[in-house]
């Protein structure tokens, strides 16, 4: 670098030196110059001809740049404006989103507005007005501005996402799915544009265009297999739920395919097991039995995982009719998980059907000293008019029932919302196959796929 230096310092001083000399070299003979023209007649030496040559052309060129710098002064004017404007709104701009981030709606608000009147056409400053309008809670404005930035094609998909999440927070199934479908026509390739549109399919319980969605997902690779399998399970199981009674071997086949794919998932598992059960009472005798057997096995497998009020209404269906051949079937269940509360709700049942009042209280006070449940208060109002006739202590438990809150059965695993009745999309979060058993421990696991599999042969 300083040897590069050196050498235009030295290619300077020479050109410099080659200049002196021809000067010098002209001053020595410098000749003379005449110039005749209309009478005028002009004598000087050529020295000063060149000099006044050169002195004309370097007029000539300043006073070219001044012309140009007036032409062009106008045009720069304009140009320093809007950099100055320009550099307002990014400050505007940064700040705002600094404020937004710090939970500032009100200064995010004002730098929005600030930033807007700089750079009305920033993509930006449309994006921070919109968010800090919708964080101000003014859902119209943002609304508004979210479909104005729909006409640029840079601002775009952010504002369909922005508008598929306003309808989630105030779910509207119709336009959700208008806005998934938009979403999805322009970018059908992204991984929330599918979801979204998978969810929306779902709310508006269009499964069967759902489940072509899903397995665009799959394919496209935006989920593992162990979720695509899970989400495909629970998308089959609703769309077994739509197939008309008429058609039960259809039904029967989603059930047992959404069991094939996801056997440890307990949503998919009770409602296969619901369908053994079904069929194993539709049988004849001694195939009956046989299926019978083996879908006992099953269910007391899984209740030794987590019990549940599904599985002992499926129990009761499989449980013989004689009183006491129902309570042994009954004691055998709840040896698969002693403590539980619903393992003492069953054998009391049993002991009330048998008129065994001491086994019958036993049960039911070890439930009372457990867990507050409405079937157990339910059943000491049974208990206390069968033994004893009195209708007053009965008419207590009755009111304890009736004050006792039903237990909630299924509880989303991403927003923990507790919900009645189980489906496939958390009607909360919209998650996807997140519900399951409240007190749910870890799923089945392989001991159970295997019988869980070998079993399917009965329902395909």
């Amino acid at each position: 670098m300083r040897l590069f230096r050196w050498l235009r310092w030295i290619w300077r001083l020479a050109l410099l030196t080659l200049l002196v000399a021809i000067i010098a070299w002209l001053a020595q003979d410098s000749g003379s110059l005449e110039i005749r023209w209309r009478g005028w007649q002009l004598q000087t030496t050529a020295l000063m001809g060149m000099g006044f040559v050169v002195a004309v052309a370097i007029l000539t060129v300043l006073m070219d740049r001044l012309r140009r710098w007036l032409v062009g002064w106008p045009a720069r004017r304009r140009d320093r404006r809007h950099t100055r404007r320009l550099e307002k709104g990014l400050n505007a701009l940064s700040e705002g989103m600094l404020a937004m981030a710090s939970g500032d709606t009100r200064q995010a608000q004002k730098l929005a507005g600030k930033a807007s009147r700089f750079v009305k056409k920033e993509p930006l400053a449309m994006l921070l007005s919109a968010q800090s309008a919708e964080m101000g809670g003014d859902s119209a404005t943002a609304q508004t501005l979210y479909h104005r930035m729909l006409d640029l094609p840079e601002t775009r998909v952010p504002a369909l996402r922005a508008l598929l999440q306003q309808v989630a927070k105030n779910p509207d199934p119709t336009v959700g799915l208008a806005v998934a479908r938009q979403a999805f026509a322009l970018e059908p390739t992204i991984n929330w544009v599918q979801e979204g549109l998978l969810v929306w399919l779902g709310l508006n319980h269009h499964w069967d265009d759902a489940d072509q969605i899903l397995q665009k997902m799959i394919t496209d690779r935006h989920l593992t297999r162990a979720e695509g399998q899970r989400w495909r399970a629970v998308v089959l199981l609703q769309q077994a739920q739509q197939v008309p009674s008429t058609q039960q071997d259809a039904r029967e086949r989603l059930v047992a395919q959404a069991y094939r794919l996801a056997p440890s998932y307990r949503p998919v598992a009770i409602a296969y097991l619901g369908q053994l059960t079904a069929q194993a009472a539709q049988s004849g005798s001694r195939s009956g039995q046989s299926e019978s057997r083996q879908t006992k096995t099953l269910l007391h497998k899984w209740w030794a995982i987590q019990p549940c009020k599904e599985l002992l209404d499926l129990h009761e269906q499989l449980a013989p009719s004689e009183p006491f051949a129902h309570l042994r079937a009954a004691e055998a269940l709840a040896a698969k998980k002693p403590l539980h509360p619903l393992s003492y709700l069953a054998v009391a049942q049993a002991a009330l059907a048998c008129k065994l009042w001491g086994k019958a209280r036993q049960q039911l006070q070890a439930i009372v000293d457990l867990e507050p449940l409405p079937d157990a208060f339910r059943l000491m109002a049974a208990l206390e008019k069968s033994e004893h006739g009195s209708k007053e202590a009965a008419y207590k438990w009755m009111d304890k029932a009736s004050k006792t809150a039903e237990p909630a059965a299924w509880v989303c695993a991403s927003c923990h919302h507790q919900a009645a009745e189980w489906t496939a999309i958390c009607s909360s979060c919209h998650a996807v196959a997140s519900l399951d058993l409240a007190g749910g421990e870890v799923d089945g696991g392989k001991d159970l796929e295997d019988e869980a599999l070998a079993s399917l042969p009965a329902v395909l």
